[in-house]
């Protein structure tokens, strides 16, 4: 439904992170999405997961059915929802713009993150 105030033609969705591939598969599924800014979000996000906590915790979140990572608690079924997830198929629905934004020096998602999401975007050209 119509917002007053807000011109239809100009929706924009920004993420950070996790909330970057969110917004990506959101702007995907909706039509009224003409703008997409990914901040360093990571492409394959239980590759990432793998590489930041090991091997050993992804053995923890199936045995004990979560894991505890700082302030945030992550469950098998999160992810197992990513692991499903391809962001190849959620692209090429969306016809929008996309601002990729992405630190050089970036430790937690790589910069190659986002080169994956160019090459994934341009598919949908």
């Amino acid at each position: 439904h119509n917002v007053e105030g807000v011109d239809e033609e100009r929706v924009s969705v920004l993420g950070l992170s996790l909330g970057g591939t969110v917004a990506a598969i959101g702007a995907s599924r909706r039509a009224d999405v003409k703008n997409l800014i990914m901040w360093e979000s990571p492409y394959d996000l239980m590759g990432t997961f793998r590489r930041l906590l090991g091997p050993l915790a992804m053995m923890m979140i199936r045995t004990h059915g979560y894991l505890q990572a700082g302030l945030v608690q992550v469950s098998a079924e999160f992810c197992d929802q990513f692991e499903k997830l391809n962001p190849d198929t959620e692209t090429e629905k969306y016809k929008g713009r996309v601002l990729l934004v992405h630190g050089s020096r970036d430790h937690i998602v790589l910069p190659e993150e986002s080169e994956k999401w160019k090459t994934s975007f341009r598919r949908t050209e």
